[in-house]
């Protein structure tokens, strides 16, 4: 059995015991799961994020406003596909690569609204940054 030695968690104070080479080389910190993920450098949601900016939940909708006006075409694209969903003119096939059922419509022309590709989540991103890297 492995030697154990105690420790003061760093986070609530409790006295707990772990293993000794890491208590000794400072890599035991906590005294928990709980402890250590109220801690973590990967808990850097909202303004815990150092890139955090304030949101733009205020600026929401500017930010859409501009995007409709930049892009008409995408928005058109998109609600045709969603009203023929809707009608039931369209249906949902699975991703063409993958299978998978949670899919999202791609158009490959925003001037043919109903000619779409479904694709998962991943795929459909991997082909937009695809479709960027040839543009750049």
């Amino acid at each position: 059995m492995a030697k154990t030695l105690p420790f003061k968690c760093q986070k609530c104070g409790v006295q707990s015991e772990g293993r000794a080479d890491r208590v000794a080389s400072g890599r035991t910190k906590y005294c928990s799961r709980a402890c250590s993920g109220a801690v973590s450098s990967r808990n850097q949601a909202g303004s815990a994020n150092p890139n955090w900016k304030g949101g733009i939940s205020e600026d929401y909708y500017h930010y859409k406003k501009i995007q409709k006006l930049r892009y008409p075409e995408r928005l058109k694209a998109r609600s045709a596909v969603h009203y023929a969903l809707k009608a039931g003119n369209l249906e949902r096939q699975p991703c063409e690569i993958c299978g998978k059922t949670e899919v999202e419509a791609h158009h490959e022309d925003y001037s043919e609204p109903l000619q779409v590709r479904w694709l998962c989540r991943h795929h459909h991103r991997e082909i937009h940054i695809e479709e960027t890297r040839n543009v750049l």
